[in-house]
């Protein structure tokens, strides 16, 4: 069989929304012929026409599904409004409500993130109410509105262009393993070691009470130094007690001296009194340099 475009985005859209729902949702347990079926009324000659109703589709279904199978107290309905506020403001993001998140200019990545922002979302509003370790209203309605944070972070995030809608699916992913871990008491640092920069500062930042927030938060200075070195001196204050400030400390004199020597002038900063404790030859020299007049005019490096 030749395989061709419309093949593929015909087996992607398959595989990554329509056989996840369908195997998830009670109400087609019975359909296990649903790739054939699939196949039928959707031919690869018409894929990029029936994308938008298929989306549709399957998130209409599912929210119908889910209002069968889960119920929501009527204290907590206005939590989940909410957060239904914030996915409907992303889907008009591109100009008008249709189920569809086009935040880029490809099909395939915007079903992706449709997918992930809504129908998963959508699930993971179900799993706090449904979760026995999440208890009480008070504890339902806190991660209910860590799970706002969420879809509010991405949008805003993507609208300012300091994000890739792409990574929606992983952010969502992280995002809910975060949120296991802190239902069951557990450290969220080793799922924040593995995300990349992006991903981590949005969940790090919503997910505080997390025991190994701390942590998390050293672990995302390091992501953070190695994307942007040169700024390294001008963040480093609140990890300086930290036994990686020294080496990092060194990284960041090499690429911004500068930083360091205005910092070292400042003897009464946290950071002015890191620089004047180094042993690195590097950065003792700027500190000399730090204690003369006009030095700037005299860096050789």
């Amino acid at each position: 069989m030749q395989v061709t475009d419309g093949t593929k985005l015909q087996h992607n859209l398959y595989y990554q929304i329509v056989k996840p729902f369908l195997k998830n949702c009670p109400r087609f347990c019975g359909l296990y012929n649903y790739s054939l079926i699939f196949s039928i009324f959707v031919p690869e000659i018409h894929m990029k026409r029936y994308i938008p109703f298929i989306i549709l589709l399957l998130v209409s279904v599912n929210v119908f599904a889910t209002a069968d199978t889960v119920k929501i107290p009527i204290h907590r309905i206005i939590n989940h409004d909410k957060i239904n506020a914030e996915q409907k403001l992303l889907d008009k993001a591109d100009g008008k409500i249709d189920g569809i998140i086009k935040a880029t200019h490809q099909e395939d990545i915007n079903l992706a993130i449709t997918d992930a922002m809504l129908r998963q979302v959508n699930e993971m509003q179900d799993s706090v109410e449904t979760n026995y370790k999440i208890k009480g209203q008070q504890q339902k309605v806190l991660y209910l509105n860590y799970i706002e944070q969420l879809v509010r972070s991405f949008r805003e995030k993507t609208k300012q262009k300091l994000l890739d809608p792409a990574y929606a699916p992983l952010l969502v992913t992280t995002f809910y393993n975060v949120m296991l871990a802190t239902a069951d008491s557990t450290s969220m640092a080793p799922i924040i070691n593995e995300a990349p920069y992006d991903v981590a500062k949005i969940v790090t930042e919503i997910f505080i009470e997390n025991k190994g927030y701390k942590e998390s938060k050293a672990i995302l200075f390091h992501k953070f130094s190695f994307l942007f070195p040169e700024k390294i001196i001008s963040n480093i204050e609140p990890f300086v007690n930290e036994p990686f400030a020294d080496s990092l400390l060194v990284v960041g004199c090499k690429a911004n001296p500068t930083s360091v020597y205005n910092f070292a002038q400042a003897t009464n900063t946290a950071t002015g009194m890191l620089i004047h404790q180094s042993k690195n030859t590097m950065v003792q020299k700027v500190v000399e340099l730090s204690k003369t007049k006009n030095a700037l005019f005299i860096f050789l490096f």
